[in-house]
């Protein structure tokens, strides 16, 4: 099932299509919320990155893909998550599904931002 938010990142991708480089196998036990959770991914952009899997058919062996970032940079002085984002020509949804635990009231000089991810 494809949630609104998917559709909202698929929007916002821009013809970004998701390549795979990260994937994992299921586990017993594993869910897709759970796998999501492990991978710091929300729910919309796990289904977004794993459009055919089947979430109630899950198997031990399975292959399921995982966030990578592929670009980062280093926060200066004076940067604001907006500026990055705007400098990349990032929209904010994607910034934000890139860099899912930044807390951007709180930049520090020399954080790593994400930039870049598939």
């Amino acid at each position: 099932m494809v949630t609104t938010e998917a559709r909202t990142i698929s929007r916002e991708l821009s013809g970004r299509a998701p390549v795979c480089t990260s994937v994992i196998g299921v586990q017993s036990g594993d869910s897709c919320f759970g796998i999501a959770q492990k991978f710091k991914l929300s729910s919309g952009f796990f289904d977004f990155i794993n459009p055919n899997l089947n979430c109630k058919k899950l198997f031990v062996g399975l292959s399921a893909r995982t966030l990578t970032c592929t670009s980062a940079v280093g926060v200066k002085s004076g940067d604001s998550c907006f500026g990055i984002a705007q400098a990349f020509q990032l929209t904010s949804g994607f910034f934000d599904y890139i860099n899912p635990n930044l807390n951007c009231n709180k930049l520090f000089v020399g954080e790593w931002i994400c930039v870049d991810g598939i």
